[in-house]
């Protein structure tokens, strides 16, 4: 996934950071989802759904915190370190099942490289 918005940011050379979502069922039917590592929370009417809300609202969140020069100050306090060049293909996203309805996908998600 890349970030909305960094195309312009293209020629100081990206990097990418790793991320951690969580989906379990929720008590009114939906599926809670969770960024772990930058604690943003959504939710969906199916597994699916609710991965796809999650991505969408990190990389909302991320092109935030970039657009207010606040990325930098969030990534040192949550410990989240900007890795730089290309995810490798082993770094790609993955879904990993924890036990029946509940499941963590692993993503790399793009970015500018050039954060402190």
């Amino acid at each position: 996934m890349e970030i909305a918005g960094t195309g312009s940011f293209e020629r100081e050379g990206l990097g990418y950071i790793l991320v951690t979502y969580r989906v379990h069922p929720g008590e009114d039917g939906q599926y809670g989802t969770e960024c772990v590592e930058l604690g943003i929370r959504s939710c969906g009417d199916s597994v699916g759904e609710a991965f796809d809300a999650i991505t969408e609202a990190t990389s909302l969140y991320l092109s935030a915190l970039e657009c207010h020069d606040e990325r930098a100050r969030v990534f040192r306090e949550r410990g989240i370190a900007v890795i730089p060049g290309d995810p490798s293909e082993e770094e790609g996203a993955r879904n990993v099942p924890l036990r029946p309805s509940k499941y963590v996908h692993s993503d790399t998600i793009r970015l500018p490289a050039f954060v402190a």
